[in-house]
């Protein structure tokens, strides 16, 4: 048995399993260590076609991103249990003729060990790989299932993004027009308040949210909430909802002041939309 190759092999295993931690449990808006560096490097160098109004590239890349992070932590998983099912010859056998199974035969019978299909065509040699098979199958649907319970409240929370954006355009999608909006008493500024509040918590669990990307202003929250920031400005604003916009940029890169202009206005470039020439 090569030492060595358990040793890589556990270290791999180790990880992916931080990374996983930090993916799903993160409240300070930083990922996962090997993925949400991963995915920061991409959109970074989307960043140029964004900024000038190319929405297409943003738009499916930031999805692809979402599917990638779990797609990742299974790849990693596969592997962690292919370097140590290749530290030792003859530890995994056909299960017809019990011969010996090759590096790309144990490359298969890992990955099916991970989805635990379990076909039987080859079988592991001795105890201590038949335990090391049942640990991979228990490592793989631990990942298939923590995968699934990334995706599902990510989706929920894009949910939650649309709807934010979507309540104040129904005051206006412009900055006059939500600087009348807020001058009027109609004006529910709690609603709206609650809704970015929940959108920054959800950022901050989730960073991956902001690669996602909206073609449609009128339903992108970064756009509209920096609109309603901009209108907000000089403009007698309850104070909820102005503790509420200043939260917002909690989580936002590269945030400087969220009492100044320009950092609201990088808000919307960083979001490829068109910058008010004035307010």
């Amino acid at each position: 048995m090569s030492a060595l190759m358990v040793a890589a092999g556990i270290i791999v295993f180790g990880l992916t399993f931080v990374d996983i931690a930090g993916s799903l449990l993160s409240d300070e808006g930083n990922g996962g260590v090997l993925t949400g560096r991963g995915a920061r490097f991409v959109w970074r160098g989307l960043d140029r076609r964004r900024r000038r109004g190319r929405h297409r590239s943003s738009h499916v890349a930031g999805r692809i991103i979402v599917l990638a992070i779990p797609l990742s932590w299974l790849i990693a998983m596969w592997c962690a249990w292919v370097l140590v099912f290749a530290s030792s010859a003859g530890n995994v056998v056909a299960s017809s003729d019990r011969a010996p199974a090759s590096m790309a035969e144990k490359v298969y019978y890992v990955g099916y060990l991970l989805v635990t299909l379990g076909n039987g065509e080859y079988q592991p040699a001795r105890t201590v790989w038949q335990l090391a098979s049942v640990a991979a199958s228990i490592t793989g649907f631990a990942v298939l299932t923590l995968g699934v319970t990334f995706i599902v409240p990510v989706v929920q929370a894009a949910t939650t993004r649309r709807r934010t954006a979507a309540l104040i355009a129904l005051h206006g999608t412009t900055i006059p027009e939500l600087r009348e909006a807020l001058e009027s008493p109609s004006f529910d500024a709690g609603s709206i308040a609650h809704e970015i509040v929940t959108l920054t918590e959800e950022h901050g669990a989730f960073p991956v949210l902001h690669f996602l990307h909206t073609r449609s202003e009128s339903r992108s929250a970064p756009a509209m909430i920096a609109r309603l920031a901009l209108a907000s400005r000089g403009a007698d604003v309850p104070a909820e909802l102005e503790r509420a916009l200043d939260g917002y940029l909690q989580f936002h890169p590269g945030v400087v002041d969220s009492s100044c202009r320009t950092t609201w206005i990088d808000v919307l470039r960083s979001d490829g939309r068109a910058v008010p020439s004035s307010e």
